[in-house]
């Protein structure tokens, strides 16, 4: 009876969708996390690019920056809240169930982050709301019907061994090689998704987002003696579409409460989003009036699974392209 119980559970743990589904699943956060600077980053202009790519970390993500020729004490924490909350425990076929702008609200990310450069400080708040996802591993269809192509004749013939084994040994011998079969069949769904994360690396996307950003004033390392100077309310659009394998073509435009603003055109090129490279042009203006061209070059790196390296070189040029200023920027994104 106990073996028959044993057996029973393990059944229901190895064949049906509970055991790759947590693959499944798992791997699905992780294919968001492309290299991606934080969205309060972005609108306290200490970010490599002015130009985001889309990504949604599915947790917490930390950003540390080092610009501006200072020593790095700019931090960013950004969180998807709403998908840890209501989302993460939902299997993927529930997930691909629910209605296109409830899946959205499991993207919508926020994000706090502080600057500090000598006597002057900025706080900000940011939340980016994505509208458009051309391909996400939790809406793969296709993808999940090649990873549950059902059970193998092989998998049910030991099975079928394991009810019928008389000698308790052999039946534990055959269970543990059909946990193994079962192994290797999660890690296959990994690589599957994986593979796919690879070749759909500059699906196109649509994002929107609002922000606010407060400036303060203090003596250094005296917190006693902050004191508010202003705030500025921010809010863009950002979106991009992928030119073939290897291209993916974007670009943001974002408007500064009362008269300023910037707009943006991206092109990055890569074989994916771990090892990226970028060439950008974007036109800033300051009360509708004064505006200032960059031209800015960088690019990105995937050190390891849950840490991106990304580089950026902006250059700022008045209305007659006359060189202003050279502003490197580097930014680690280190998933939690």
């Amino acid at each position: 009876m106990k073996r028959l119980i044993g057996l029973i559970l393990f059944f229901g743990l190895a064949f049906p969708d509970v055991a790759i589904d947590k693959t499944i699943v798992g791997a699905a956060k992780s294919s968001y996390f492309f290299p991606y600077t934080s969205s309060v980053f972005g609108l306290m202009d200490l970010s490599p690019s002015v130009v985001n790519t889309f990504g949604s970390a599915k947790d917490f993500k930390v950003d540390w920056v080092w610009a501006n020729n200072a020593i790095p004490k700019d931090i960013s924490l950004e969180a998807d809240a709403l998908w840890m909350l209501f989302f993460s425990r939902v299997s993927y076929q529930e997930y691909q169930a629910m209605p296109y702008l409830v899946r959205r609200l499991g993207d919508v990310s926020f994000s706090l982050g502080e600057n500090l450069n000598g006597t002057n400080g900025r706080i900000g708040l940011a939340v980016k709301i994505p509208l458009y996802r051309q391909w996400t591993a939790m809406e793969d269809k296709a993808l999940f019907a090649k990873i549950q192509e059902g059970i193998t004749k092989e998998e049910q013939d030991l099975f079928e061994k394991i009810v019928l084994a008389k000698d308790p040994a052999e039946a534990a011998r055959l269970t543990t090689q059909l946990e193994n079969m079962e192994k290797t069949k999660q890690d296959r769904a990994y690589r599957m998704i994986q593979d796919s994360m690879v070749s759909n690396w500059n699906a196109g996307y649509v994002d929107v987002g609002y922000g606010e950003i407060m400036k303060f004033s203090m003596r250094e390392n005296d917190y006693a003696s902050f004191q508010y100077v202003s705030n500025v309310h921010a809010a863009w659009v950002n979106g991009g579409f992928g030119v073939g394998k290897y291209f993916l073509v974007s670009a943001v435009a974002r408007y500064y409460w009362p008269a300023d603003g910037i707009a943006a055109l991206n092109i990055r090129f890569g074989r994916d989003a771990g090892k990226m490279g970028f060439l950008e042009y974007a036109i800033e203006t300051q009360g509708f009036t004064n505006a200032s061209h960059w031209i800015n070059v960088g690019a990105n790196f995937d050190i390891k699974s849950k840490v991106f390296l990304s580089l950026g070189l902006k250059t700022q040029w008045n209305e007659k392209f006359a060189l202003q200023r050279l502003q490197p920027i580097v930014n680690c994104s280190f998933k939690l």
